[in-house]
This record gives structure tokens, C-alpha cells and sequence, in this order.
């Protein structure tokens, strides 16, 4: 559709961050959204064929949210929370009708963790999640959707193969 869309953060958290969409055959800015209040940063921005979605940071909360706005008017759609572990989420992907989030957080018990939380888009719901062990976390993400693989190098310098139909752990090297 020619548009390219910018999160922009607030650099102060009690001012909210904007998604800007812009035209790219002349490049202006064909339209602006401002989030809520307490939305002040905007990590990740994906879309599909008719939604923009945020990963948005909010100030007084360490977990981000999901939300879905409307390609051209930008009208906000739906929101997701993430949970206690999915703090960061470091990568997305998209397969079908599921995004493919790359997440890490800390446990209940304080405990660093790392995964896989797949999300209908349709309904913005939680269809799965995939936890590694305590010591696979941070690192790079490859998704390759399309193969239905995405893989996860972690800091002790394994790689992490994960089938993302079933979120089965299928392979690793270390």
C-alpha cells in the first residue's frame, strides 16, 4: 500500500508515544495515532493484510501489550497483555493467522526464562507458549514461517530449533 509505519517514543514517561504512518511515493506523513496516556514507548511494529500491530511499552508496568489498529485510519482495534514471562519481547514473526513472539521475563520466583508465545491475530489471544530451560535465554531469533521453524540462539551459545504449528522443541546445538 505504500506506507511505512514509525513508532515514535515519548523519551519521557508521562507523555504518550505515536505511531506515524508515511507515504512513501513523496514521503509525508499520511496520518498520525497517538497511544493512551500511559503508553510511552513502542517496541515493535509488524503488519498483515489489513492491521498495524504495537508492542507497547507503558509507563508504571514492566510488561508490554499488543495492540491492533486498523490499516488507513488507524483506528485502535483490539489489546493483548503479555505476562510476567514475556517482559522483552525481542523478535516477531507472522504464519497464517498467528504472530510468533521471541519473549523472555522472569518468573514468579524471580527466575530469568526465555520462549515462544504464539497469538492469534484475529482475536488477539494467548494459543500457545513454549518455555526453555533456565539457562537458554536472551540471543537472536531467526523465524522462517513459511517452514513452520523458528530458530533461537540463547547466551550459552546454543541454537534452539522450534517447530511453530504444535510450539515443539525439535532440535538443538550447542
Amino acid at each position: 500500500n505504500g506506507i511505512a509505519y514509525f513508532g515514535v517514543d515519548s523519551n519521557d514517561t508521562t507523555i504518550p508515544g505515536k505511531i506515524i504512518a508515511v507515504r512513501l511515493s513523496d514521503f509525508t506523513i499520511a496520518s498520525t495515532v497517538t497511544l493512551e496516556d500511559n503508553e510511552v514507548g513502542v517496541r515493535q511494529l509488524f503488519i498483515d493484510d489489513a492491521y498495524l500491530y504495537a508492542v507497547v511499552d507503558r509507563s508504571g508496568s514492566r510488561l508490554p501489550i499488543l495492540v491492533s489498529f486498523r490499516q488507513g485510519d488507524l483506528a485502535r482495534v483490539q489489546t493483548f497483555s503479555f505476562n510476567g514471562e514475556e517482559r522483552y519481547v525481542e523478535g516477531v514473526a507472522i504464519g497464517g493467522s498467528s504472530a510468533y513472539f521471541f519473549r523472555s521475563g522472569r518468573t514468579v520466583d524471580r527466575e530469568e526464562v526465555a520462549g515462544v508465545t504464539r497469538v492469534d491475530l484475529s482475536t488477539l489471544m494467548r494459543t500457545g507458549s513454549l518455555t526453555f530451560g533456565a539457562d537458554e535465554t536472551g540471543g537472536t531469533v531467526l523465524f522462517d514461517a513459511r517452514a513452520d521453524f523458528g530458530y533461537f540462539a540463547t547466551n550459552n551459545s546454543q541454537i534452539i530449533k522450534v517447530r511453530l504449528s504444535d510450539l515443539t522443541r525439535v532440535g538443538a546445538l550447542a
